[in-house]
């Protein structure tokens, strides 16, 4: 199992790379004005594709350890599910792109085909975790990694212009999700679709992991939309620099999550407390090296990265890094809570962390601009780690109550 996991874990490191070296690639190539269209952009694609993600990756996983017989059913409920969910999406979004800017219609629509296509390209990927074929899925990550770069790059060098480039980005997910949906067919078996009343029926299940999912993508989402209201498209390409580099780390989280989910589920059903200390062990230990790097290289890796343009990114990437260490340790905490099975109450704590984040973010953003909102999006996670905390103890209190 942990050789599994290394493979696993080091395909998706090459996918973080990849994505990572396109973001520097788009930014030193668009500026901080082009690069703030296209994130703006990305930003709104990413909070449509909410409806379609419906937070169904962990409802599965976590079904793949509490049923580990029903994994073909479960991911064909989960497709099925998606293929209901895409008509009304799109039907949203097409309503919703008149409302833009026109500079920003084109690239928004290019980008949320391009994330429609990367939905379902993670659907295709729990087969290879079903299966337990980690090679597999190493190698699959590895060469949509490879073309990811290669196609970004060819547009960056071709024309450095944020609609061409989204065009790209658009080109290379579908290529992606092609590439993924043939290996994990293969390495595992072909997927079917199940009955639309299964579909529903999953939908209706995964409604808590659904609200979390969208209140987590508002909350590293929602934050383009209010700095470009406020400072503009500049501040939203100098601000999404350094967000990016979080963000792209922060990727890590997730697959790790992926792994440890199922095993961390069965440790917490027989009431071992040992896998959920290991899970908040590797998530704080990785969280904590990685925003070192940004807060103690933040003057080079700006100027190595992203050049003079960017050069106020400099004095922000310390608190750039302290909060990327923070949502490590918050999303390995919320792992341990949706294994315990508190989901649906862990979702109202992160509701929570949203209206401070929002409210005080705005008046932060009107007094102090970018470096404002960071602070608050600091205190507003150390807050959910406190409420994290304190929903622990008082399952813990309540499970031994019941026992007595």
């Amino acid at each position: 199992m942990v050789g599994g996991f290394l493979f696993v874990l080091m395909g998706n490191v090459l996918r973080l790379g990849a994505g990572l070296l396109v973001i520097v690639l788009l930014a030193r190539a668009l500026g901080p004005e082009g690069f703030g269209t296209f994130a703006y952009a990305l930003a709104l694609a990413s909070m449509a594709i909410v409806l379609l993600n419906f937070g169904l990756g962990t409802a599965v996983l976590r079904q793949f350890g509490a049923n580990p017989g029903g994994k073909p059913q479960a991911l064909a409920e989960a497709l099925t599910a998606k293929l209901l969910l895409l008509a009304p999406l799109l039907l949203a979004s097409l309503l919703g792109v008149w409302l833009m800017p026109g500079s920003a219609r084109l690239v928004f629509a290019a980008l949320l085909l391009a994330q429609v296509a990367e939905s379902f390209s993670e659907t295709y990927q729990l087969a290879f975790r079903a299966g337990s074929k980690f090679k597999d899925e190493a190698h699959t990550a590895s060469v949509a990694a490879v073309l990811h770069i290669g196609v970004m790059a060819a547009a960056v060098w071709a024309s450095p212009e944020a609609l061409h480039c989204a065009g790209a980005f658009l080109l290379s997910r579908c290529l992606g999700l092609a590439l993924t949906m043939r290996a994990a067919q293969r390495a595992y078996q072909p997927l079917g679709l199940s009955s639309v009343g299964a579909a529903w029926r999953c939908l209706r299940s995964a409604w808590a992991y659904a609200v979390e999912f969208a209140l987590s993508t508002a909350n590293t989402q929602l934050d383009s939309v209010l700095i470009q209201g406020q400072l503009g498209v500049r501040a939203v390409g100098l601000y999404q620099a350094g967000m990016k580099l979080v963000q792209g780390v922060s990727r890590l989280a997730p697959i790790l999550a992926l792994y440890l989910l199922p095993r961390l589920t069965r440790g917490v059903q027989a009431g071992s407390s040992r896998q959920s200390l290991l899970t908040l062990g590797v998530f704080g230990t990785i969280g904590v090296a990685a925003g070192a790097v940004l807060a103690l290289g933040a003057g080079p890796l700006t100027r190595l990265l992203f050049g003079a343009g960017f050069a106020d990114l400099a004095a922000l990437l310390p608190w750039f890094g302290l909060l990327l260490a923070l949502r490590f340790v918050e999303t390995g905490a919320g792992l341990v809570l949706v294994a315990a099975n508190l989901q649906r109450i862990k979702v109202w704590l992160v509701a929570l962390q949203l209206l401070v984040l929002v409210g005080g973010g705005l008046w932060a953003l009107a007094h102090w601009g970018l470096l404002g909102w960071l602070w608050v999006a600091i205190g507003s996670t150390v807050l959910l780690l406190a409420l994290y905390a304190g929903l622990w103890v008082w399952h813990r209190r309540a499970g031994r109550a019941v026992e007595g």
